[in-house]
């Protein structure tokens, strides 16, 4: 169960999209490695930079 502000740690291996957008649709935090070749986009002034 996730609960709003809790802060949710992940490793490497065991983390999808899916989850930690579940971890954010319930008000929660998550802290996770991210492999070496993923690319992080933000949002921008509504257009996406890496």
């Amino acid at each position: 169960m996730i609960l709003p502000n809790d802060l949710c740690i992940r490793d490497l291996g065991f983390f999808s999209i899916a989850t930690l957008t579940e971890i954010d649709a319930h008000g929660a935090y998550y802290i996770t490695r991210l492999r070496s070749d993923m690319k992080v986009y933000i949002e921008e002034n509504s257009q996406w930079k890496e």
